[in-house]
């Protein structure tokens, strides 16, 4: 199937056998089908994007707003669809290759190169639609939060930014709703928040959507970097019962990812945790027959030092091993 740009409808087009053209609603079938699956409203997915009677259309499958609109509405149910079936006029996709250029330099870690094409973005976008304004403030506070240079400025952004769409969502309580932005928003605002209860409270909100919402790869690009930041502040907090508890979670999402290096480290700071937990409060130096938490903990240490074997990740083996005699009774042969 082939994608063309039709000059008399002033829009893009599917091409199939025989260059028949055909319509497809994709856009609209999946905000219908997993707003009634989820028992979401109307108000609920569009609420800070579009109106409710530009939304009704969008789900009878009129193409009258852009794809940054469109896309953000199907990105609030956790769910994704091709660009191009988004795509409102020739000016939606140039904006739509500049957005995607945009997000690449930055994961590239390219400040200078991003800077130059939001620049651009910021030319060429409608000045009314509220959601390429959110766009290009997430963007420029990324770059200078990377690198280093105005934080204070980079925080007063992400705040105005994601008050375009969720005014208040900070002090909220409900569940919420999240578009790529928007959430790429809030997990900076949390990471950056001083009060560690309010922080946790912010991430499990953003975690519970990514959780219900969306498939196991977008919970691992998503989902796992928040897990992580909640075991690192447990740490600090020395909690090691809910850091159990997150690092169980890491270790879900990382089984089903392709990204099983990062086991080792997961189930060594369980092993860790759980001899912080129960060592002394089970007293496992002093009972002949080992308890079921020190033998959970050998268990944890020996997943992590077969992986860390795999990868060949010889200091952390070697800390694994030490941790194992001194902390465990256990020696770990191979």
């Amino acid at each position: 199937m082939e994608i063309c740009y039709n000059k008399k409808q002033n829009c893009y087009v599917y091409l199939g056998k025989r260059g028949r053209k055909m319509k497809i609603n994709t856009v609209g079938v999946v905000l219908s089908h997993y707003r009634k699956k989820y028992q979401l409203s109307q108000t609920q997915i569009c609420e800070g994007i579009c109106g409710i009677p530009t939304y009704c259309r969008i789900e009878k499958g009129y193409r009258e707003v852009d794809s940054l609109v469109s896309q953000s509405l199907v990105e609030r149910l956790g769910k994704q669809v091709l660009e191009f079936e988004l795509l409102l006029n020739k000016e939606d996709y140039e904006r739509m290759v500049l957005r995607n250029r945009i997000k690449d330099k930055l994961q590239e870690k390219d400040l200078k190169a991003a800077e130059n094409l939001l620049e651009k973005y910021q030319r060429i976008m409608p000045k009314e639609e509220v959601l390429h304004k959110q766009f290009f403030l997430c963007g420029k506070a990324q770059i200078l939060l990377a690198g280093k240079v105005d934080k204070n400025k980079a925080i007063e952004m992400l705040r105005e930014a994601l008050n375009l769409t969720k005014p208040g969502h900070e002090n909220g309580t409900e569940e919420q709703l999240y578009s790529g932005t928007e959430l790429k928003i809030a997990y900076l605002l949390a990471v950056d928040e001083k009060d560690e209860a309010r922080a946790e409270k912010q991430m499990r909100r953003l975690l519970h959507f990514i959780e219900k919402y969306n498939d196991k790869a977008r919970q691992e690009r998503f989902g796992l970097p928040i897990v992580k930041e909640l075991i690192q502040l447990k740490k600090r907090q020395q909690e090691e019962e809910t850091l159990i508890e997150y690092l169980d979670e890491a270790i879900a999402i990382v089984s089903e990812s392709n990204k099983v290096a990062a086991l080792a480290g997961l189930h060594f700071d369980k092993a860790e945790a759980m001899e912080h937990l129960f060592a002394e409060k089970e007293h496992w130096g002093e009972k002949e027959e080992r308890p079921q938490h020190l033998k959970d903990s050998i268990r944890e240490c020996l997943m992590a030092y077969q992986v860390a074997d795999t990868m060949e990740y010889t200091g952390l083996k070697e800390k694994i091993r030490r941790f194992s005699e001194e902390k465990l009774g256990w020696r770990i042969t191979e």
